[in-house]
């Protein structure tokens, strides 16, 4: 008789999510933001670097979304609950 194949269990990496913190019109408005949020809630940020991602939002124009990774959903929104109590703003997406 053969033998029988081997099976493995293979799961897929975790999902990253990310808290996102501003949107702006211009790259240098989102830049500029995203050195303000740096400086008043970086520290919660698990030494991630914020993300500026170039959004085309059809009709409604280019907008720059300020963003930082989390490692998970649960994560994120641990810090985005931060990020509210100390007065600031942001999504978990």
């Amino acid at each position: 008789m053969g033998t029988k194949p081997r099976l493995s269990l293979t799961l897929p990496p975790p999902q990253n999510a990310f808290i996102h913190l501003a949107s702006q019109r211009t790259e240098e408005d989102a830049l500029a933001t995203a050195n303000q949020i740096a400086a008043r809630f970086g520290p919660l940020f698990d030494g991630e670097s914020l993300e500026v991602q170039k959004a085309d939002m059809g009709s409604r124009g280019m907008y720059y979304r300020v963003r930082v990774p989390a490692a998970s959903h649960e994560r994120a929104a641990e810090i985005c609950g931060e990020i509210k109590a100390g007065g600031g703003d942001c999504e978990v997406m």
